[in-house]
Parts: structure tokens; C-alpha cells; sequence
């Protein structure tokens, strides 16, 4: 498969304003892996699972509209075990240690998700510091 390289900040809630990575990231782009294994007519979200138990999801509309949503094996060169890769949403959804994958025609939502946490994750930039 075709890899491409993106560079993405992470972004944790809990201290927002802290770079958690900042760097380069090489992977996949997920719409491409999407696109070559079929999506079935109604499918809505995609939905990630963990090695830990973790999980989180993304909508079939924006994973097919941002080709730098990657899952990645690389970090600055050094490999790494398959993570989501999200630019410009937070951290709960770069889930890292991927095992599955799954195309779901429901609203699948992940572990913070279900917590309470906004599923569209999107961070917000407002003077130069990242707020929510």
C-alpha cells in the first residue's frame, strides 16, 4: 500500500496547551485502506479498537474527505506499533496498539465517548494556544 508521511501535533484534554508528539508520522492513509476493502451502503462510523480494551471511532464522511487521517508505523523514523493518526483532533482519537478496524452502520462510540466527550474532537486554536 501506499504510505505517505504527515506531520501532526497530539494534543491531550488534560493539558492542552502541552504538545504531547509533535513530529512526523508515516503510515497509510485510511481512506485508502477503506477504499480497497469495500464500505457496504449505510455504513456510518468507523470504529478502532486497542490491544488494551480501548477503543474510539470516526465518521465514514470525514475519514473519506482527509486523506491525512493515517494509520501509522513510523514516528519520526522509528517505527512504532499501528496508531491512529487524526490532525487537528485530540488524542483520544490517535488510538494507539490498533488491532481492528470495523465499518459499522450504527453510532458506534469509543471509550471517551461514551464518557461524555465531544465525538467530533475537534481542537480549536484561539490566540495561539489550543482551547476547547
Amino acid at each position: 500500500m501506499p504510505s505517505k508521511n504527515v506531520t501532526a501535533v497530539l494534543y491531550c484534554v488534560d493539558e492542552p496547551n502541552v504538545p504531547r508528539k509533535n513530529g512526523t508520522w508515516k503510515g497509510v492513509s485510511l481512506a485508502y485502506i477503506l477504499q480497497n476493502v469495500g464500505i457496504k451502503k449505510g455504513a456510518v462510523k468507523v470504529a478502532f479498537y486497542a490491544i488494551d480494551g480501548y477503543t474510539t471511532d470516526l465518521s465514514i464522511d470525514y475519514v473519506m474527505s482527509h486523506k491525512d487521517v493515517i494509520v501509522a508505523y513510523e514516528y519520526n523514523g522509528e517505527p512504532i506499533p499501528p496508531r491512529l493518526i487524526v490532525p487537528g483532533m485530540w488524542g483520544y482519537k490517535w488510538i494507539k496498539h490498533l488491532t481492528r478496524i470495523e465499518v459499522v452502520d450504527y453510532n458506534f462510540l469509543g471509550t471517551w465517548e461514551k464518557a461524555g466527550y465531544p465525538d467530533d474532537a475537534f481542537i480549536i486554536r484561539a490566540k495561539g494556544r489550543v482551547a476547547t
